[in-house]
């Protein structure tokens, strides 16, 4: 066997100590996606603090563009191949802060904390949509920041089942994606398997199609899953990815939402 096509990707884990300036941020992202990726994986720098993902086997690729709002404002802004813009938003940092960056060919995420339990997350993957065709259908970055440019807060971009599919306008609108897992968000109760053992799944996004909550399946996160909301940010989970083999899984900041967190590949 061989692990899910999701999951079989590199990856980088990085933390980032005492930032008081969103630039160390800047450069430890440069660093990891233009020198620490192994070379098949590395980003291109298009122009300054803008990046661009090697293309998958499809040619699907994104770009990432970081740049220093202010001292305190990191921002985050994605487009797909075809040059629409998925998401132009921020995250923040106040006093001093740390940050953890995870990162792969399709996958890019910065999360700041500061004041200890103050999360801000900004992330962007490519969709797996395999078995399908990579190419079977056009919705495949999924995006999402804590906040706007300016600086407003996003509506539920702090939780996990919250991502932009398509380009993001202000409002709560059709263009997004839901994680299959946590579609029904009212349970409390942790994910587990009839057996009781703590279930672990695949971060698969569904886009919602319209006003009646109608949903199509767009695809895994790349070196992402969904486990037990009873687990703390920072947690990290030793998950079986293949026989034999498993992989270890960092639990992200976004809220704990109906039965589960994020959690991204660490090791």
């Amino acid at each position: 066997m061989a692990p899910p096509s999701f999951l079989a990707t590199p990856f980088r884990r990085r933390s980032v100590a005492s930032v008081t300036d969103v630039q160390s941020i800047l450069d430890a992202v440069a660093d990891e996606l233009k020198v620490q990726l192994p070379v098949e994986a590395r980003w291109s720098e298009l122009a300054a603090n803008r990046y661009k993902s090697p293309p998958d086997p499809a040619g699907r690729f994104m770009e990432v563009t970081l740049s220093r709002i202010s001292v305190t404002a990191l921002g985050f802004k994605v487009v797909n191949q075809n040059g629409l813009t998925i998401i132009d938003g921020r995250v923040d940092i106040s006093g001093t802060a740390s940050a953890v960056i995870w990162s792969g060919p399709y996958h890019l995420w910065v999360q700041t904390i500061y004041g200890a339990t103050t999360y801000e997350v900004a992330r962007a993957s490519l969709l797996d949509p395999r078995p399908e065709d990579l190419s079977s259908h056009p919705y495949y970055v999924a995006a999402n920041t804590h906040r706007t440019a300016a600086g407003s807060l996003i509506s539920n971009a702090d939780k996990p089942w919250h991502w932009h599919l398509e380009d993001y306008n202000g409002a709560q609108n059709l263009k997004r994606g839901t994680l299959l897992t946590l579609v029904n968000t009212s349970f409390s109760a942790y994910l587990a398997f009839e057996t009781g053992e703590e279930a672990v799944c695949g971060s698969r996004l569904v886009r919602r199609m319209d006003a009646s909550l109608n949903h199509r399946s767009a695809g895994y996160l790349f070196q992402t899953v969904v486990v037990s909301r009873q687990h703390s940010p920072g947690v990290q989970l030793p998950v079986p990815i293949d026989d034999g083999v498993t992989g270890l899984f960092e639990v992200t900041g976004l809220i704990a939402e109906g039965v589960g967190r994020l959690a991204v590949r660490a090791g």
